[in-house]
């Protein structure tokens, strides 16, 4: 009997492989792309990888501790960690708090939690979860574009000189070397 469950799981696991390569370009959406643009294959996809090494670009964004507004340059201590989160994003709290248990005893380590102005509530939620001790910044959604976040959770390594060292949706990566483009 596990033989035939071993086997039948392999075959539909080997058929939803098949149907994703056939059906990817159909499957992939990104929000804000128009249907016409994705089947005419005019989406351009810039690869997060490519930001790596460069200067980072700068926002605008609100504490959620002390509501105050501040810009990168305000934000960034030595090398800072920004973390772009979705609050609803079950791997994003899951790989939010890995990373948070790996740098617990490192106060060495800055970082950053970015989260869209519209889940305040759920930011909110959060920071009491943590007993305030969290860094949440809310920021528009123009600021994941801004870095080129195609998925979630996105740990982003920024020097003291607001260079780009490292972007990975793994938080046990964020501080080695990144992957060359």
């Amino acid at each position: 009997m596990m033989i035939l469950f071993e086997s039948s799981t392999l075959f539909l696991l080997t058929i939803s492989i098949i149907y994703l390569f056939a059906n990817y370009k159909t499957l992939v959406k990104l929000p804000n792309q128009s249907d016409d643009k994705i089947h005419n294959n005019e989406l351009d996809i810039v690869n997060p990888i490519n930001i790596i090494e460069k200067k980072a670009p700068n926002f605008f964004a609100t504490s959620l501790k002390t509501g105050e507004k501040k810009s990168l340059e305000q934000i960034v201590e030595d090398d800072t960690v920004l973390i772009f989160v979705d609050t609803g994003c079950i791997h994003c709290n899951n790989n939010l708090e890995i990373f948070l248990n790996k740098v617990h005893n490192h106060s060495k380590i800055n970082y950053v939690i970015l989260i869209e102005n519209s889940q305040i509530n759920s930011a909110k939620k959060m920071l009491d979860l943590y007993d305030g001790n969290l860094n949440i910044y809310l920021t528009e959604y123009s600021t994941f574009d801004k870095y080129k976040i195609m998925f979630l959770p996105a740990f982003v390594l920024i020097d003291s000189k607001f260079t780009i060292k490292n972007i990975t949706p793994i938080p046990i990566l964020i501080f080695q070397n990144p992957i060359s483009a």
